[in-house]
């Protein structure tokens, strides 16, 4: 059984969602999974006794979550230290169009080369659109 933390960024909820879906999954197969907002992220990822951490985050006007990317850049060594995974959510990910995925891994090897991190693992997903849910001005 490993401990794993789940952190996430989300502007409109659906990464939280992933993020506890996963949680779900990884409780499943026995594995002992944290999920937290990467706006309040454990205060010592090295002192903490995580055994992999999972990252996730959504993308709004082609950029990843700030509290997220600041999380991955405050907690390098650490992360470097253990198994970790990226998860994306966005629309290109749920685009049947070849140039529309190669922009959602865009966003990934963008996020790679602004915090030197290298997950272990990527997993790209389609976000969500709720035109419902938008105020008129959105």
């Amino acid at each position: 059984m490993a401990s794993v933390l789940v952190c996430y960024g989300t502007g409109e909820g659906q990464t939280a969602r992933v993020a506890e879906r996963l949680a779900a999954a990884l409780s499943d197969r026995g594995h002992d999974p944290t999920v937290v907002d990467a706006d309040d992220p454990p205060a010592d990822l090295d002192a903490a006794s995580f055994d992999a951490v999972l990252v996730g985050s959504s993308i709004h006007v082609g950029a990843h979550r700030p509290a997220v990317t600041d999380f991955v850049t405050e907690n390098l060594e650490a992360l470097a230290a253990r198994p970790t995974g990226f998860f994306q959510l966005s629309l290109s990910s749920a685009a049947d169009d070849e140039q529309r995925r190669a922009e959602a891994a865009g966003y990934v090897d963008s996020l790679v080369e602004s915090t030197g991190w290298h997950p272990d693992r990527v997993g790209l997903f389609g976000g969500a659109l709720r035109y419902s849910e938008y105020g008129f001005l959105t």
